[in-house]
C-alpha cells in the first residue's frame, strides 16, 4: 500500500487513469480543480485526513469502492461528477461529537445528498441525508427538544431507513400491554383474560381503527382504572408514532425517483 504525505494536484489535469487504488493518504490531500478525463481509481485506498475535490471535474467512472474516509467526508463542491460513481462499501467516518468539525460533515453530506438526487440514487441520498442529520445533532444543545426528536429518530427507524426497528418495537409494545392487561386487575371486573388482553392492546396500537369501542364497548372503556387508561392512552401515541415510522420506510424503500 502506497503512503502519501501533502498529496496536492491543484487544477491537475489526469490525461490518463488516475490509479490510486490501495494508496493510503496520511495527511490533507487537496484536488482542488483537478481534471480527470479517464477513470480516478480510489478503489480500497485509505483517507486518514480531509480530502477535497473542489471544483474538480470527473469525465469517467470515479471509484470509491471500499474506500475509507476515516476523519472527514471528502469535499465535492462545485464537482462535476460522473453518473456512475461507484461508492459500493465505502467506510464513512464517525459522527461528530461536537461542533468543531460538524459543519465540515454537514456541508460534504448535503452535496452527495444533492448529486445523488441529481442522478436519481435513491438509497445513496437517503443514506446521505441521514448522515447530515446525525451530523447535524452535534450542533443542537443536548438535551433540547430537536435533539432528542433527532436521537429518536434515528434509533427507532435509522432516519426513515428501516421498517424493522419501529416494527419491532411495536411488538414489544403489544406485548407489554398483553402481559399487563392479562396480570393486573385494569377495571373493577379484575383483568382480562389472555385473548381479550391481547385484542385490547392490540386495539390500543391501532386506535385510528374503530376496534376498541366495536370489541370492548364504550362502558368498558370508561369503567378502566386510571393507570389502565394511561397506559392505554400511551400505547395509542407510541403506535400512532411508531406506524408512521414503518410507513415512511416502506415509502422510502420502495419510492420510484
Amino acid at each position: 500500500m502506497a503512503q502519501l504525505e501533502n498529496v496536492i494536484f491543484l487544477e491537475t489535469k489526469f490525461e490518463m487513469l488516475a490509479d490510486f487504488q490501495h494508496a493510503q493518504f496520511n495527511s490533507d490531500c487537496d484536488f482542488t480543480g483537478a481534471d480527470f478525463k479517464e477513470t480516478a481509481n480510489f478503489d480500497s485506498a485509505n483517507f486518514l485526513a480531509s480530502v477535497n475535490f473542489l471544483n474538480a471535474k470527473f469525465h469517467s467512472t470515479p471509484n470509491f469502492a471500499r474506500s475509507k474516509f476515516l476523519k472527514t467526508p471528502p469535499e465535492f463542491h462545485g464537482a462535476q461528477l460522473h453518473e456512475a460513481i461507484i461508492l459500493n462499501d465505502v467506510v464513512w467516518p464517525d459522527a461528530p461529537k461536537d461542533r468543531s468539525n460538524a459543519a465540515d460533515h454537514i456541508a460534504a453530506y448535503e452535496k452527495l445528498k444533492q448529486e445523488m438526487e441529481r442522478l436519481k440514487r435513491h438509497q445513496d441520498e437517503l443514506m446521505f441525508f441521514s448522515k447530515e442529520l446525525r451530523a447535524r445533532r452535534a450542533r443542537m444543545p443536548i438535551g433540547s427538544a430537536k435533539w432528542i426528536a433527532n436521537l429518536l429518530y434515528e434509533k427507532l427507524s435509522g432516519y426513515g431507513q428501516s421498517a424493522m426497528r419501529p416494527f419491532l418495537v411495536l411488538l414489544s409494545v403489544w406485548l407489554s400491554g398483553v402481559i399487563a392487561f392479562y396480570s393486573f386487575n385494569i377495571s373493577p371486573s379484575g383483568s382480562l383474560s389472555l385473548q381479550n388482553a391481547a385484542g385490547l392492546s392490540l386495539s390500543n396500537l391501532f386506535s385510528v381503527l374503530p376496534l376498541r369501542k366495536d370489541f370492548f364497548g364504550e362502558q368498558f372503556l370508561q369503567d378502566l382504572f386510571p393507570t389502565a387508561k394511561m397506559f392505554s392512552s400511551l400505547q395509542m401515541l407510541l403506535g400512532l408514532l411508531l406506524i408512521f415510522l414503518i410507513g415512511l420506510a416502506l415509502r422510502n424503500q420502495f419510492r420510484m425517483k
